[in-house]
């Protein structure tokens, strides 16, 4: 097939899409990706698929809330395919980015055909470099942004092309993705605003003849909808303060912000200040409500002479809709730009017309020059996402003022370890959150780090606050409890704790596996397996919980069932020397020549770890050839570790080597 300019046009798109989005492909799982996937039990399993069509979106920490089935069953087929590695995650966020830049270039090419290709696809390409679509992009949980913008173009471009049935099968999976599909119809009316309606009596014109079937579908399906949602999802009481008011003032600030960042994209950052809003008389209030009513005022300006200027900026309105209705906890994220973007290059496409008609080899060199800019910056913006540290450092720099990014930044110090940075963070969090969830996770936090310097008056103080601040206790505060019971040495108070946690929340993997470890060190076998067997079924990639059950099979000599966990387990965490170390103490009594390796491996990752060194040299010397000198060597380091090493062990072994003399 020979090749047109089309084929080219999208054959760029994609190697730029790809190119300038590479940087990002490792990234890490960040903020909600957490609990939407990492600790997510119900993307792990195919048996729990249905469960996203119930009412269930996420196990953690809260089971219920957002209709998103069609989102989270993407999420179950990347893990399906490859875990937690983020690689998958972030092809398939890639490609749809690519995918939704395809459907705007024919979008816009249909839109206006009197627009040369060459216009169309460099303001496409905008779109695919734009930094301001990073976040969309390259922060997984922000998927949703991607499906339903490519549900809700194709529903509108199918409307156009009069193929009513398929626009309103469109709006079906816009629906399933994400609550913002419901802005379809809304666009379908400001389409017949611009285009078809005059006056009254152009209005019911509109609405009738052979566009009856298209509003009578989407109604249909909106109500459903409706019933679906209001029946199969539970609400979730609303924890946001703010009044329906002040969100409408705020939403205006993050309107204007959105239009600041599409122009001069910097700084950029996934949580962006905006502060309490409550008056007109405030001067960004007001500057941001005059912007918005001069876009509206645009939208009746340009409907005769330029309608298709008025339908950019009424897509641009509509999309940003929902947000000024739902007072979200994070009122100015990046992501939400994406769907009403495309709004603001509908508008580029008319305005650039003439300029680039006129002076097109200009219009090129200025197209390329920021373009070239453009990608510059979101491949370096890409790059901040490659390491979780990093990301959240930046983020505080530029939102010194927002207790979340500086609880999560102490959350990656913590698992660095960096306990005293860990620590700054926490305290920086919980004097500066406004949510009361941000509160109890930075106390939740430090009360852990409280525990490792043994400050356990402190943690139990901070874990208290956490259970009195909510009529339901919050999600890990009785797991941390426990912990801190159990560093105090006091199981029995640890075991009751870890036990609230469970029946409060039922998806809490380290729970179960402090709770088995418990039972398994009392001896009660029975419990500590259905313990470590449910870890392993709600957190599959947690090796723990694979070594336990490994533990309870030899107490139980199903030796070969006891193989095949410990193997589970190294196939997870390949340097985890106990699990090396207990496979091959049983390899050893099978008299199976792979014990040899395990002990290796284990004292290669744990030098100082004294049973491995015993039972090496024990293998050593029991091997055909007996090699004496490294069971002396391995002997003599057991017992200089605390092992009390056999006496008649070192007789034997101090007797052949005199022999060997």
């Amino acid at each position: 097939m020979r090749l047109n300019k089309e084929h080219i046009f999208i054959l760029l798109l994609a190697v730029v899409t790809f190119l300038i989005y590479s940087s990002s492909i490792r990234a890490p799982f960040i903020f909600d990706d957490n609990h939407m996937i990492v600790e997510n039990v119900f993307i792990k399993s195919a048996k729990y698929f249905s469960e996203f069509f119930k009412g269930f979106v996420t196990s953690y920490p809260i089971p219920k809330g957002m209709c998103r089935p069609l989102l989270m069953l993407t999420f179950g087929f990347n893990y399906l395919q490859g875990g937690l590695s983020p690689i998958g995650y972030h092809i398939i966020n890639i490609l749809l980015h690519f995918l939704n830049a395809c459907l705007l270039y024919f979008f816009l090419k249909f839109l206006n055909k009197s627009v040369p290709r060459g216009l169309i696809f460099i303001i496409t390409l905008l779109f695919v470099v734009h930094p301001l679509n990073t976040e969309a992009v390259t922060y997984i949980s922000s998927r949703s942004d991607l499906m339903v913008t490519f549900f809700i173009i194709s529903g509108f471009f199918l409307y156009l092309k009069g193929k009513y049935t398929l626009s309103c099968l469109m709006y079906v999976p816009a629906l399933l993705t994400k609550e913002t599909g419901l802005v379809l119809p809304l666009l379908i009316l400001g389409y017949g605003f611009c285009y078809r309606m005059n006056g009254f009596k152009s209005f019911k014109k509109n609405l009738g003849g052979k566009n009856i079937s298209i509003y009578a579908g989407l109604v249909l399906i909106t109500a459903l909808w409706v019933i679906y949602r209001s029946t199969i999802f539970s609400s979730t009481p609303s924890i946001i303060t703010r009044s329906y008011y002040s969100n409408i003032l705020i939403q205006s600030a993050v309107t204007l912000l959105y239009l600041k960042l599409f122009i001069f994209p910097h700084p950029l950052n996934i949580l962006h200040y905006i502060s309490h809003l409550n008056s007109l008389g405030n001067p960004l209030v007001l500057i941001s409500t005059l912007v918005v009513l001069s876009l509206i005022l645009l939208i009746f300006i340009f409907r005769k002479r330029k309608p298709l200027i008025s339908l950019g900026l009424i897509w641009f309105l509509i999309c940003l809709l929902p947000k000024f209705y739902a007072r979200l906890a994070f009122p100015a994220m990046e992501h939400h730009f994406y769907l009403p973007s495309v709004g603001i290059y509908i508008v580029l496409a008319v305005i650039l017309n003439n300029l680039y008609l006129k002076r097109k080899k200009y219009f090129l060199y200025m197209g390329a020059g920021v373009i070239s800019l453009f990608s510059l910056l979101t491949f370096l913006r890409n790059y901040e996402y490659k390491d979780a540290v990093l990301f959240w450092e930046i983020s505080a720099k530029r939102n010194p003022k927002s207790g979340t990014i500086h609880n999560n930044l102490g959350l990656e110090y913590l698992r660095r370890g960096l306990n005293r940075k860990a620590e700054e963070e926490f305290k920086k969090g919980i004097n500066l959150a406004e949510r009361i969830e941000s509160i109890i996770n930075g106390k939740i936090n430090l009360a852990s780090i409280y525990t490792t310097q043994k400050k356990y008056t402190l943690a139990i103080e901070l874990i208290e606050d956490c259970l009195n601040s909510r009529k339901l206790p919050p999600q890990g505060a009785y797991q941390t409890l426990g912990v801190i019971y159990m560093e105090m040495g006091k199981d029995k108070e640890a075991i009751e704790a870890w036990e609230k946690e469970l029946k409060l929340y039922s998806g809490s993997t380290e729970t179960y596996l402090n709770l088995g470890i418990s039972y398994f060190n009392k001896g009660e076998i029975p419990k500590a397996k259905v313990l470590f067997q449910r870890a392993t079924e709600i957190g599959p990639e947690h090796y723990a919980g694979y070594y336990g059950l490994a533990q309870v099979l030899e107490k139980e000599s199903r030796v070969k069932e006891a193989i095949n966990m410990y193997q589970a387990a190294l196939t997870l965490n390949p340097t985890d020397p106990y699990s090396h170390y207990f496979l091959g103490a049983i390899y050893a009594e099978l008299g199976d020549n792979k014990a040899l390796y395990e002990f290796r491996k284990a004292i290669e990752l744990k030098p100082d770890y004294a049973p491995a060194h015993n039972d090496l040299a024990v293998l050593y010397a029991s091997m055909s050839p007996p090699n004496w000198e490294l069971a002396k060597k391995h002997a003599q380091i057991a017992k200089s570790l605390g092992f009390e090493v056999s006496e008649s062990f070192l007789a034997l072994v101090g007797e052949n080597i005199s022999l060997l003399r």
